[in-house]
């Protein structure tokens, strides 16, 4: 055997080396695929721990409610048969049963408006003039007034219900404040049983 067999023998004998590896297609594919797996569970893991990162710093927006009263400033109409109405009521209103479409006002009741505009509205009153009042005072002269603007003054010599609609100027209203509405009665009534001063029986007020 010459010296250039001999250490062509020598190198795959058992002793001195190992035998060269063999790749296959097969085996040289394997390395792309664990890859390709270990990156979409890589992916997967950073998905889930952004979801929970965003669950704990972000909240759920608020439900917005419904209530009876919230209605009511919404359509910014005071009635007394409807729940909230006295959320309107500065000062100048009795009280009155639970449930009662009216109350008494004294000489001069102060209520107080949310306007969602400042132009084209107009006032609403609805108000009882009873028989009782008028034979005792005679007649009586109603005004009504917003921001301490008179829009309305009329007298009345007969008893009964009345609608009064009056136009508000642009100028006495603003969106950035309450609208204050005011609501005289000349002379008032006074109650011979406890001498309570009342002006007129009110049904709704309204800003339409």
């Amino acid at each position: 055997m010459s010296d250039g067999q001999r250490r062509e023998s020598a190198r795959y004998s058992l002793g001195s080396s190992k035998l060269p590896i063999q790749r296959t297609p097969h085996d040289m594919l394997h390395p792309v695929e664990v890859s390709v797996v270990q990156f979409a569970l890589l992916l997967a893991t950073i998905t889930v721990v952004g979801c929970n990162q965003n669950a704990a710093t972000s909240s759920v927006p608020r439900q917005w409610v419904y209530h009876p009263e919230s209605l009511v400033m919404l359509r910014q109409v005071l009635s007394f048969d409807q729940p909230g109405s006295t959320r309107f009521v500065i000062s100048g209103v009795h009280d009155g049963d639970p449930g009662s479409a009216q109350r008494w006002t004294d000489r001069r009741a102060v209520l107080r408006f949310w306007p969602t505009q400042s132009k084209d509205l107009k006032l609403r009153a609805r108000f009882l003039l009873p028989d009782v009042t008028l034979r005792d005072t005679g007649p009586v002269v109603v005004t009504l007034a917003v921001n301490q603007r008179t829009l309305f003054r009329r007298r009345y010599t007969e008893a009964g219900s009345y609608d009064v609609v009056a136009p508000v100027p642009r100028g006495a209203v603003s969106v950035d404040r309450p609208l204050i509405v005011e609501l005289a009665v000349e002379p008032p009534w006074i109650s011979p049983s406890d001498q309570t001063t009342l002006g007129v029986l009110l049904h709704e007020v309204s800003i339409m």
